[in-house]
């Protein structure tokens, strides 16, 4: 008897696992259509965790500096650390801005599984050249080249329900 309630223990262990397993999957395709949606759709957040200046070492920062965008529009709260060649006095808004963006430009590598975008934003004060690298469970790279700044580059992660990250 003893036998048999051990044999029913570890089958049930065994199905437990393998739904969890499922489940995990399934939340990894769910995660990864959500990612592929938003970007089709130009709706899409990225939160910067990670802050590599090109003359230091990274920072770490909370994820309330985002990269949103939205239509042919942009929308940046990010933090920078840099030198500076030209700003105005008092030192100006840096990558904290509302824009529309210009030459977006989106294409999806197969082989690294991974979504490249492109895009250019004229503010005030300087321009600015994006380059983003999201993956499909929604890892993000962004880097930013400036006319008027040394570049800067960060790591995040697109908001996505499924983390319950969405940020409005």
């Amino acid at each position: 008897m003893k036998k048999f309630l051990s044999l029913a223990v570890m089958i049930l262990l065994a199905g437990s696992v393998c739904t969890q397993a499922q489940t995990k999957a399934e939340r990894k395709a769910r995660e990864a259509e959500t990612v592929k949606t938003r970007l089709e759709n130009r709706d899409y957040t990225i939160e910067v965790l990670t802050v590599h200046p090109m003359g230091g070492r990274s920072i770490q920062v909370t994820p309330d500096f985002t990269l949103t965008v939205k239509g042919d529009s942009v929308r940046s709260v990010l933090p920078y650390f840099g030198r500076a060649y030209t700003v105005p006095y008092g030192g100006g808004n840096g990558l904290r801005f509302e824009a529309v963006t210009r030459d977006y430009r989106q294409e999806y590598n197969k082989k690294r599984k991974e979504t490249q975008i492109t895009f250019s934003v004229r503010t005030d004060e300087d321009n600015f050249q994006f380059r983003l690298s999201v993956f499909g469970n929604g890892s993000s790279m962004i880097s930013v080249q400036c006319n008027n700044r040394e570049g800067i580059s960060y790591n995040g992660r697109m908001a996505t329900r499924e983390r319950g990250a969405e940020k409005k």
